[in-house]
């Protein structure tokens, strides 16, 4: 019976917080110099934790709603509405956000290395 209601608790606990994010929009155009940027407008469906990780090339991230922490590699950051920060290529860094967020990122690759999330 222990087990059983600390299963329910669990499955009850992740579907609450299950937000996830979307990418609403993602084209991908040539700079020149054999390179190109990626450009994506994300949002998510409610509060979302977005786990450690990293990316192969430097982005700009500008935030259109809400509000999120950014922990790059344990300087934690606290971004709001109309903020705007770089994300270092290779950095390992994690997010959360206390409601829903909006926002959009500039990738910048090399041509022949599409952005790979």
């Amino acid at each position: 019976m222990k087990f059983f209601l600390i299963t329910l608790l669990f499955f009850a606990y992740s579907t609450v917080n299950a937000a996830k994010i979307s990418t609403l929009y993602e084209k991908t155009t040539p700079i020149g110099n054999g390179m190109s940027m990626t450009v994506q407008l994300k949002e998510s469906d409610g509060p979302i934790v977005i786990p450690t990780h990293t990316h192969p090339s430097p982005a700009t991230a500008y935030l259109i709603s809400g509000d999120v922490v950014v922990d790059f590699d344990g300087d934690i950051r606290e971004f709001n509405e109309d903020d705007v920060w770089i994300e270092p290529a290779l950095l390992p860094h994690s997010g959360s956000s206390s409601k829903a967020i909006k926002y959009f990122v500039v990738y910048h690759h090399p041509s022949d290395q599409p952005y790979r999330n």
